[in-house]
């Protein structure tokens, strides 16, 4: 029997942080933009309230900064009994209301099982707004029924960035 043999770990390289006067192609390693996560889990009773109570995903970053979305990835796990809709998305938007992005919730949070699902923000143009909460929200119908054992987590990528003009 012959053994297998596996390459050797690849040495990843140092990173560099530029300083601004020297701002070449690595500008891209700057502490400002790398992206960053939370996560957040809903109970179901969250889940039920969500039409009324959004849910913060993202802190407000201060002022004249701006939380850009770049990913979000979520588990439903609805085992204990399905939640109810009928066409009530969730949306992932920002604190003064502009929609970043719609998670279609028919086949994820009322199959009575753990799904789970990853989007990126879409490649539109999209004014964001500065200094506000990313939010979670059902801007339809209240979901309904469910299970106290039911949650749904949500991993939000994102990067802050400043609301100033380049110079």
């Amino acid at each position: 029997m012959s053994q297998r043999k596996f390459p050797q770990p690849i040495q990843a390289p140092a990173i560099e942080l530029v300083h601004p006067d020297r701002i070449d192609e690595r500008a891209t390693l700057f502490p400002e933009g790398v992206w960053q996560h939370t996560d957040v889990q809903l109970t179901n009773d969250q889940m039920i309230a969500l039409n009324g109570t959004s849910i913060t995903l993202v802190a407000a970053p201060g002022a004249s900064r701006i939380v850009l979305v770049h990913r979000v990835f979520y588990v439903s796990d609805s085992a204990g009994a399905a939640w109810s809709e009928s066409a009530d998305n969730m949306v992932v938007e920002y604190g003064g209301g502009t929609d970043i992005l719609t998670i279609e919730t028919t086949g994820l949070i009322t199959t009575g099982t753990v799904q789970f699902r990853s989007m990126m923000a879409p490649e539109a143009v999209l004014t964001p707004e500065a200094n506000v909460v990313i939010q979670l929200t059902n801007p339809d119908d209240a979901y309904g029924a469910g299970d106290a054992a039911n949650n749904f987590s949500i991993r939000t990528w994102y990067s802050v960035v400043d609301a100033v003009a380049f110079s």
